[in-house]
């Protein structure tokens, strides 16, 4: 589809996002009951269902785009991309005294904002889970450096993460990654949309350790078709903190401002894995068919 007019390609690509919500049986079911948690409704209400569709329908616009990005100018990311940044957390990320620690959650469109964070910052290098088939990970991860962002897998990425905080750039990393994902890394417990779930602390070990100052950063689709892109933080670990009381204190305004962006676009929030445990059955009262 990425040579058809971009019209065109779109209608295409939000059709097709419809026609994978009703197909995927599963993940449209696991889509629904997070967008229940966030939304506080039954799963089968007709509101979290309209969420849940339109989540499925971003996403494959996202994809549409993510198949145009290696004829994408660089003149046209910059153009495309606005920061929406204080002076306060300006001045700290133009500071190259530290590198730079960013976590953020599958939403939007952080392909097109990497290179225009690289652009007016310093060099990114991504930490990710490993997509099948492999090849399409490679695949992806060079179509990604063209534009100048790192990716590497977590099971190869502590070296390379480590050699670029040296340099003091920015490490960036995705927390969403559900309940059952990436079992092997160190995950800390904190309250999402008021019920307990994990997240990797990975992040946050390495802010602590190498005094980088952490930020939560999102790219939400304008309807102008600009990509605005907002920043929170600072965050600081304090290292006279014992790991576990510096993780709680700044794991808990992450998942605050994790909650602020998807209460503000949940339709953005691509989100088709478990982030808590199953809902019960008596939780999902409701008998109305899903929509």
């Amino acid at each position: 589809m990425g040579a058809l007019p971009p019209a065109l390609a779109e209608k295409i690509a939000r059709g097709l996002g419809v026609a994978s919500y009703y197909a995927m049986r599963n993940k449209r079911r696991i889509t629904r009951e997070n967008f229940a948690r966030v939304l506080q409704l039954p799963p089968r209400h007709p509101q979290v269902g309209s969420v849940a569709r339109a989540s499925f329908v971003n996403y494959t616009v996202y994809l549409l785009h993510l198949l145009r990005y290696e004829s994408v100018t660089a003149d046209e990311l910059n153009q495309r991309v606005q920061f929406h940044v204080s002076p306060e957390i300006e001045a700290v990320l133009q500071n190259r005294e530290h590198p730079l620690i960013m976590v953020s959650i599958h939403f939007g469109n952080m392909d097109y904002a990497g290179p225009a964070t690289i652009k007016r910052y310093r060099p990114l290098t991504i930490a990710a889970e490993t997509i099948k088939p492999e090849d399409l990970f490679e695949y992806l991860a060079r179509l990604r450096s063209q534009h100048g962002m790192h990716l590497i897998p977590y099971d190869r990425a502590p070296r390379k993460i480590i050699e670029a905080l040296k340099r003091k750039e920015i490490v960036g990393f995705m927390l969403d990654i559900g309940i059952d994902g990436f079992t092997e890394i160190h995950r800390a417990p904190v309250t999402f949309f008021g019920e307990p779930t994990l997240f990797p602390s990975n992040p946050l070990i390495l802010a602590q350790r190498y005094h980088a100052p952490l930020f939560c950063i999102f790219a939400h689709n304008g309807k102008d078709k600009e990509i605005h892109v907002h920043l929170d933080g600072p965050f600081y670990l304090s290292p006279d903190l014992a790991r576990p009381q510096a993780e709680h204190n700044v794991m808990r305004q992450i998942a605050a401002s994790f909650e602020r962006m998807i209460q503000a676009y949940p339709d953005q929030w691509y989100i088709y894995r478990r982030v808590w445990q199953p809902l019960t059955r008596a939780a999902d009262s409701t008998a109305s068919p899903l929509k």
